[in-house]
Parts: structure tokens; sequence; C-alpha cells
């Protein structure tokens, strides 16, 4: 199976004979289109776009489309400077075009949190769209996936990991494609141009193992770390992480939310609170039923040392664990972890992490977990809160109080705080 990064790092091809026509002969082509396909037919290539940048082509092309009144009312910029990329974007932003593909519209959209990338998942792949931050001119790339883009987000950034430059993806189906077969996720990279670059996750199907899930319905919570998600074999909700440590590959189950005690109707909806200072807090509906599930904090920020290789590793066996070693300030720098190891004794960089609850807390299994390994993934009880009649959206605030918003299908909302 070909991965992202190997079709994207092919070698660069002959250039095709329309890259190579003179530029006069580009300009008397775009004399004969409209604003919309002229904006479309210069993205094809570098030499189409830079033979739109003349000055009386992008007035002729404003005109048309009937965006000049406005420019002249900034003198400076168009009359005075005779500048061609402000007008060319300018027009950029006038002209919209079609998103995806007639045949396979948008099903999702994300933005990044930085604001620059915008990303729009269909059926058969995922489009982003963003800036330039060196030429200002708008970008676009299409990469394709196996199985439709239903839901899509963006992964927060991790804390003294991930650049402001660096965007990750997930995408995945919204509900289960009722197989037993799991879907992974792998990573591929690209540096559409200087200075931006984005980190995509795909979907590719795979075999399911214990510890490892496939997913649909992929949320990510505030930490950039953990996801929130349905596992395709078990149908049950999960909180996991990135398999192996520090890639896209696979998805851990790191905490399963048990559905309420007698209930057979599947999970529907879930959400989380963007404030993870005292644990996860996630809501999540079965049938007209909301509940709320509480994931320990202290079980949270084991699993977050883990994903940042921050841990200290243990000394004593896992029977007598009571704490652990984690480094204070988190980084993803192994070598910095190796060094304050060796600090003199004075210099305490180490807090010292609860891992009581990794003898109390219960594993899923039969048998009681015997080392640390065998800790996940930890099963959550949930606490029933309320019923809204054919619940569509669900919003979890956690503050002073943990407030639960569920919005119905009729318009009605209900309120809940616990």
């Amino acid at each position: 199976m070909r991965s992202i990064d190997k079709v994207l790092n092919y070698e660069t091809p002959t250039k095709p004979s329309a890259a190579t026509l003179p530029v006069e002969l580009i300009q008397m082509v775009y004399g004969h289109l409209g604003p919309t396909d002229f904006n479309a037919a210069r993205h094809t290539c570098h030499s189409w776009m830079t033979a739109s940048l003349d000055y009386d082509l992008l007035i002729q092309q404003l005109k048309r489309g009937g965006w000049w009144s406005t420019t002249s009312t900034l003198p400076t910029l168009f009359q005075e400077w005779r500048h061609h990329w402000p007008m060319s974007r300018f027009l950029a932003r006038g002209v919209y075009r079609n998103v995806c593909w007639e045949n396979d519209p948008p099903l999702s959209v994300a933005v990044s949190p930085n604001g620059q990338c915008v990303a729009f998942g269909s059926a058969k792949g995922v489009e982003l769209y963003w800036r330039d931050i060196n030429t200002g001119q708008d970008m676009n790339r299409y990469f394709s996936l196996t199985l439709p883009s239903e839901v899509l987000h963006f992964l927060p950034p991790r804390r003294n990991i991930d650049s402001p430059h660096k965007l990750r993806l997930i995408s995945s189906p919204g509900r289960a494609p009722g197989t037993t077969s799991a879907s992974m996720t792998q990573v591929g990279s690209t540096r559409p141009s200087s200075g931006t670059w984005f980190t995509l996750t795909g979907r590719f199907r795979s075999a399911g193992s214990k510890d490892v899930a496939g997913h649909c319905r992929a949320i990510p919570l505030s930490d950039g770390h953990h996801i929130l998600f349905t596992d395709e074999e078990t149908g049950l909700v999960c909180v996991g992480a990135d398999q192996p440590v520090g890639s896209a590959e696979k998805l851990s189950r790191k905490f399963v939310l048990e559905p309420p005690s007698g209930h057979h109707s599947p999970c529907t909806l879930y959400a989380a609170a963007s404030d993870l200072e005292n644990g996860a807090r996630i809501a999540a509906t079965y049938g007209n039923d909301i509940v709320l599930y509480s994931v320990p904090i202290d079980a949270l920020r084991y699993s977050t040392a883990q994903q940042e290789e921050t841990l200290r590793p243990l000394d004593e066996p896992f029977a007598d664990l009571e704490t652990a070693d984690v480094l204070r300030h988190p980084t993803s720098n192994a070598a910095a972890i190796r060094e304050a190891m060796f600090e003199a004794e004075g210099v305490a960089r180490f807090d010292k992490l609860n891992m009581i609850w990794a003898h109390w807390l219960p594993a899923s299994g039969d048998q009681k977990p015997e080392k640390v390994d065998d800790i996940w993934p930890l099963r959550i009880s949930g606490v029933y809160v309320g019923s809204l009649e054919t619940p569509v959206a669900l919003a979890v605030h956690a503050g002073a109080a943990i407030t639960v918003w569920a919005f119905g299908q009729d318009g009605r909302e209900a309120v809940w705080c616990v």
C-alpha cells in the first residue's frame, strides 16, 4: 500500500507542454476567460500564475467580475502603486470556486487552530486551502482517502512539541462500517511552500488488536495528545492516543467509557470540555439519555507523560508502585530527560505523580494488571444527568461547576449543572 509521503516524494516529471507556452500566448487565452475561469486557470502551474500577474489583464478581470468600483476607492493601492499583487489577491477573494468535486461534495469542514488553513472532507478525500505566507497566494491541495471524511478535525498543538506552522489533521467516517476489521491511521508530510507545512492523518484498512483500535467519529481533546472516538470493533466510546508514541500510525485505547447498565442503545453523540485541569469531562448520549463521564486527572497525566516521553523509568516492582517521576517542564526531547536524571541531587526537576489509582481503578479484562503495560485500557463509568427528546448536539464546560448543554432536533435545549 502506498503511503501519502511516498506519493508526495515522487521525482519531478518533465514539464507538460502547457507549462512551456510563451507568456503572450497564455495571456491571450486569459483574454477569452471570465474571472472565475481565469482564477482557476492561473492556478494550473507557476508559469500560468506568473503570466496572470499583468496589471492590464488584472484590471480587465476585475471589471468583468464587477469589482472595479470597489478597487477605485483605494487609489493609493491600485492606481499610484500600480502593483499586481494587491489586485491579484483582491480578485482571488472575490472569485469563489466549488470545493471538492461536483460528484463528491464536501461532507465536513475544519479550521486549523491558527486560522490559516481550512479543510473540507468528502467521501473520497480531503481538500485543504491555505494562503502561502511568503507569496500571499491562495493554495489548495487534495488528498485521497480510503474511507469517507465525514468527521474532520485539526488537532490542537501539543505543548513543547508542535510549532505554530505544524498542522495535524484527523479524518474519520461518521459511523462504523459494520465490519470487525479496524481502520488505522497513517501519516504523510508535505511542504507545499517554504514556511508552511502540514502533517496529515489519513485512514487505511488494517487488522485490529487488543490494544489498538480502528476509529470513527474521532474528536481530539484540547491537549493535542488524546482523541475521543468510537471503537469500530466494539462500538464503545474510547479515549486514545497515538500508538506507537510519537507517530500517527494507529490509535491505542487508553480509557473505555462504559454504557449505562441495562442500556442497549448505542452512543450517538459525545463532546468533551476543553479544560482538562481536573481531568477530562465527557458527555455522551445513549438514546435520549445524557451521561457524564470523568476521566481521572492522575491517569490522564500519566498517559500524557507517556505520550511526551517525560517519565523516569520505574525502579520498584509494579505491586509496590505508588508514585512515578515525571519531568516538571514537559518536552519531547529525550536527551533533556536523560540529562535531568544525572543532575545534582539538590536540583529537583521531577514531580511526583500519584500512581495508586493503577491498583484500584478497573482495567478492561478479567485479571488485575501485574505491570504498568497492563494498565490500559481503564474502564470509566458514567453518571446519568438527564434526558432530552432526540438530541442532535452536545456541549460541555468544566469550571467551578460542570455544565452540560443538549440540543434537540425540535429546537429545544436543556442545561444541567453538576
